[in-house]
Protein backbone atom coordinates (compact mmCIF):
# COMPACT_ATOMS: atom_id res chain seq x y z
CA UNK A 1 0.00 0.00 0.00
CA UNK A 2 2.79 2.45 1.17
CA UNK A 3 4.47 1.96 -2.35
CA UNK A 4 1.63 2.76 -4.39
CA UNK A 5 0.51 5.79 -2.61
CA UNK A 6 4.56 6.70 -3.01
CA UNK A 7 4.14 6.32 -6.93
CA UNK A 8 1.12 8.42 -6.68
CA UNK A 9 2.74 11.50 -4.98
CA UNK A 10 5.46 10.84 -7.54
CA UNK A 11 2.71 11.30 -10.53
CA UNK A 12 1.24 14.28 -8.23
CA UNK A 13 4.62 16.06 -7.97
CA UNK A 14 5.63 15.08 -11.11
CA UNK A 15 2.00 16.50 -12.35
CA UNK A 16 3.09 19.71 -11.09
CA UNK A 17 6.14 20.67 -13.49
CA UNK A 18 6.49 21.01 -17.22
CA UNK A 19 7.88 18.47 -19.55
CA UNK A 20 11.47 18.04 -18.56
CA UNK A 21 13.87 17.85 -22.03
CA UNK A 22 16.74 14.92 -22.05
CA UNK A 23 19.95 16.32 -21.72
CA UNK A 24 23.21 14.81 -23.59
CA UNK A 25 25.90 14.05 -20.62
CA UNK A 26 27.88 16.79 -22.21
CA UNK A 27 24.31 19.55 -22.17
CA UNK A 28 23.87 18.36 -18.52
CA UNK A 29 27.99 19.28 -17.21
CA UNK A 30 27.37 22.50 -18.75
CA UNK A 31 24.68 22.85 -16.41
CA UNK A 32 25.73 21.31 -13.12
CA UNK A 33 28.57 22.87 -12.91
CA UNK A 34 30.74 26.59 -12.92
CA UNK A 35 34.39 27.90 -12.68
CA UNK A 36 34.54 30.68 -10.13
CA UNK A 37 37.92 32.78 -11.05
CA UNK A 38 39.85 33.62 -8.36
CA UNK A 39 37.55 31.58 -5.86
CA UNK A 40 38.79 29.04 -2.76
CA UNK A 41 36.92 25.29 -1.97
CA UNK A 42 36.15 27.18 0.98
CA UNK A 43 34.68 30.15 0.02
CA UNK A 44 32.34 28.17 -2.12
CA UNK A 45 31.06 25.54 0.83
CA UNK A 46 30.99 29.11 2.93
CA UNK A 47 28.89 30.31 -0.03
CA UNK A 48 26.69 27.10 -0.67
CA UNK A 49 25.93 26.80 2.99
CA UNK A 50 24.36 29.94 2.67
CA UNK A 51 22.47 29.54 0.01
CA UNK A 52 21.02 26.49 1.44
CA UNK A 53 20.58 28.06 4.72
CA UNK A 54 18.46 30.96 3.04
CA UNK A 55 16.62 29.04 0.82
CA UNK A 56 13.32 26.70 1.64
CA UNK A 57 13.05 28.23 4.85
CA UNK A 58 16.25 27.04 6.00
CA UNK A 59 14.67 23.30 6.17
CA UNK A 60 18.21 21.95 4.48
CA UNK A 61 20.68 19.92 6.71
CA UNK A 62 23.83 20.58 5.65
CA UNK A 63 26.84 18.37 6.18
CA UNK A 64 30.07 19.05 4.83
CA UNK A 65 32.49 15.33 4.78
CA UNK A 66 36.17 15.95 2.89
CA UNK A 67 35.59 17.61 -0.57
CA UNK A 68 31.79 17.41 -0.45
CA UNK A 69 28.89 19.69 1.03
CA UNK A 70 25.52 17.73 1.07
CA UNK A 71 22.29 19.40 1.61
CA UNK A 72 19.16 16.90 2.52
CA UNK A 73 15.88 19.11 2.81
CA UNK A 74 12.63 16.56 4.24
CA UNK A 75 9.03 17.50 3.85
CA UNK A 76 6.49 15.45 5.45
CA UNK A 77 3.62 14.33 3.27
CA UNK A 78 0.49 12.34 4.05
CA UNK A 79 2.04 8.57 4.47
CA UNK A 80 5.57 9.18 3.14
CA UNK A 81 8.40 12.01 2.84
CA UNK A 82 9.46 13.86 0.07
CA UNK A 83 13.68 14.52 0.05
CA UNK A 84 15.51 17.04 -1.95
CA UNK A 85 19.13 15.91 -1.81
CA UNK A 86 21.68 17.90 -2.95
CA UNK A 87 25.57 17.33 -3.80
CA UNK A 88 28.42 20.48 -3.88
CA UNK A 89 31.71 19.19 -4.73
CA UNK A 90 34.19 21.96 -5.74
CA UNK A 91 37.73 21.29 -7.13
CA UNK A 92 40.86 23.37 -7.51
CA UNK A 93 41.09 24.96 -11.02
CA UNK A 94 44.15 26.87 -12.70
CA UNK A 95 41.67 30.10 -12.07
CA UNK A 96 40.41 28.94 -9.15
CA UNK A 97 37.27 26.47 -8.38
CA UNK A 98 35.12 24.00 -10.48
CA UNK A 99 31.77 23.92 -8.80
CA UNK A 100 29.52 20.58 -9.44
CA UNK A 101 26.25 20.29 -8.18
CA UNK A 102 23.53 17.41 -8.42
CA UNK A 103 20.04 17.71 -7.02
CA UNK A 104 18.01 14.57 -6.69
CA UNK A 105 14.70 14.11 -5.44
CA UNK A 106 13.04 10.77 -3.85
CA UNK A 107 10.15 9.94 -1.64
CA UNK A 108 11.12 7.96 1.12
CA UNK A 109 13.22 5.79 -0.30
CA UNK A 110 12.00 5.54 -3.91
CA UNK A 111 13.95 7.69 -6.33
CA UNK A 112 12.23 9.97 -8.37
CA UNK A 113 13.29 10.95 -12.07
CA UNK A 114 14.96 14.15 -12.26
CA UNK A 115 12.10 16.62 -12.88
CA UNK A 116 14.24 19.63 -12.43
CA UNK A 117 15.51 20.26 -15.47
CA UNK A 118 18.27 23.28 -15.55
CA UNK A 119 16.19 25.90 -13.84
CA UNK A 120 17.11 24.43 -10.06
CA UNK A 121 20.49 25.40 -11.28
CA UNK A 122 20.07 28.15 -12.78
CA UNK A 123 18.45 29.56 -9.49
CA UNK A 124 21.29 27.78 -7.19
CA UNK A 125 23.95 29.08 -9.31
CA UNK A 126 22.73 32.53 -9.06
CA UNK A 127 22.35 32.96 -5.64
CA UNK A 128 25.51 31.24 -4.88
CA UNK A 129 26.89 33.94 -7.11
CA UNK A 130 25.06 36.22 -4.74
CA UNK A 131 26.21 34.75 -1.77
CA UNK A 132 30.32 35.04 -3.70
CA UNK A 133 29.34 38.70 -4.19
CA UNK A 134 29.47 37.94 -8.16
CA UNK A 135 26.21 39.27 -7.85
CA UNK A 136 24.35 42.48 -6.42
CA UNK A 137 20.77 40.35 -7.03
CA UNK A 138 18.98 37.15 -4.73
CA UNK A 139 17.09 35.54 -7.57
CA UNK A 140 13.85 34.05 -5.68
CA UNK A 141 11.50 31.55 -6.24
CA UNK A 142 8.83 33.27 -8.09
CA UNK A 143 11.26 34.89 -10.45
CA UNK A 144 12.63 31.68 -11.59
CA UNK A 145 9.40 29.76 -11.53
CA UNK A 146 8.31 32.83 -13.55
CA UNK A 147 11.35 32.07 -16.35
CA UNK A 148 10.03 27.97 -16.33
CA UNK A 149 7.47 29.01 -17.76
CA UNK A 150 8.20 31.29 -20.25
CA UNK A 151 10.48 29.03 -21.18
CA UNK A 152 8.67 25.97 -21.18
CA UNK A 153 9.67 22.68 -20.63
CA UNK A 154 12.88 23.46 -17.79
CA UNK A 155 11.01 21.85 -14.57
CA UNK A 156 11.02 23.30 -11.91
CA UNK A 157 12.67 24.77 -8.47
CA UNK A 158 11.15 22.51 -5.71
CA UNK A 159 14.40 21.28 -4.85
CA UNK A 160 14.99 24.61 -3.71
CA UNK A 161 11.60 26.43 -2.69
CA UNK A 162 9.32 23.78 -1.57
CA UNK A 163 8.31 24.98 1.57
CA UNK A 164 4.39 26.61 1.36
CA UNK A 165 5.58 29.94 3.57
CA UNK A 166 8.76 30.38 1.18
CA UNK A 167 10.87 33.27 2.51
CA UNK A 168 12.19 34.57 -0.87
CA UNK A 169 12.96 37.75 1.01
CA UNK A 170 16.92 38.63 -0.43
CA UNK A 171 19.25 37.38 2.25
CA UNK A 172 22.28 39.61 3.82
CA UNK A 173 25.45 39.47 1.61
CA UNK A 174 28.47 38.09 2.85
CA UNK A 175 30.60 40.52 4.92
Amino acid sequence: MKTIISMLAAALVSGCVGITPKYTIEEMDAITTREYAGKTKDEVFAAATRVFNASDDGNFKIQRFGGELKATSWHAMIFNALIFEWRVLPEDSANGVVVRVNSASKIDALEMPNLTGKGVYELFFGRLDYMLRLSNSWPTCAEATNRIFKEKGRGDVAALCYSYANNSDEPSPPR
